[in-house]
């Protein structure tokens, strides 16, 4: 078995409690060492190698955020916060998850989890990986990381603002790049727009309604302004 080393910055005692708990139950998580204050942080993550950090903001020292633009190769992060005010900040900083305390041990297995497939995709230890790379790809951008992504895998694109959300079969993930972005990343021919919140796949639609686009995971509104694409859709389908 696979054993990650984490360190977990946090300067509350009950979330430092909480976490080890947590710990305590995952074989698989080694937990190295608890600093309160991310300055202190510094000098360990340089000498030692880290595979997960646990990383609070709330510090009066100084900004958990601040302290990853201080690393240049950073762990895979999971920002602990009492809010979802810097919600975006982290993830444009290329953090994996993003817990709201107090979290459930349901939620922070989710969070390892996330983790460890990154770790995993560094490493080329991810099962299937070389059928993966015979497939077409494409690499996003999130954070400072290019994530790359087997096209087919991909369920569907939501837009959040000047973001994007990347669904596939069994995650979602936050893309640092705009809708209409993405959309000039994919040929009109594998993906279109159906909703200016939305783009599809077209080989996943099986079915179209006057307000919807059906997948077989999924229900998509179809936007009044990109009706006028349903013979388009269905000329595609059945090609």
């Amino acid at each position: 078995m696979i054993t990650y080393k984490c360190l977990l910055i946090e300067n509350d005692k009950n979330v430092q409690d909480l976490v080890s708990s947590y710990i305590e139950q995952l074989a698989h998580i080694e937990f190295t060492e608890i600093v309160s204050n991310p300055l202190d942080a510094l000098s360990f993550l340089h000498s030692q190698t880290i595979d997960i950090l646990f990383l609070s903001l709330e510090s009066k020292e100084v900004m958990g955020l601040d302290l990853l633009k201080m690393l240049e190769d950073r762990p895979q992060t999971i920002v602990l916060s009492g809010s979802s005010d810097m919600t975006l900040d982290a993830f444009e900083l290329g953090v994996v998850d993003y817990l709201i305390k107090p979290f459930s041990f349901e939620r922070f297995v989710k969070a390892i989890s996330r983790a460890s497939e990154q770790i995993k995709l560094r490493k080329g230890l991810i099962k299937g990986q070389h059928n993966a790379d015979l497939k077409e790809v494409v690499f996003l951008k999130s954070g400072r990381e290019l994530l790359k992504f087997v096209i087919d895998d991909i369920v569907y694109i939501e837009a959040m603002g000047g973001y994007t959300k990347v669904y596939t079969n069994d995650k979602s993930t936050v893309i640092s790049e705009s809708i209409s972005e993405l959309q000039g990343k994919f040929s009109d021919v594998s993906f279109l727009r159906v909703h200016k919140s939305y783009l599809v796949p077209v080989r996943k639609i099986i079915g179209i309604s006057a307000r919807h686009i059906l997948l077989e995971k999924a229900k998509i509104p179809l936007g009044i302004s990109y009706r006028d694409n349903i013979s388009k859709i269905v000329d595609k389908i059945v090609s």
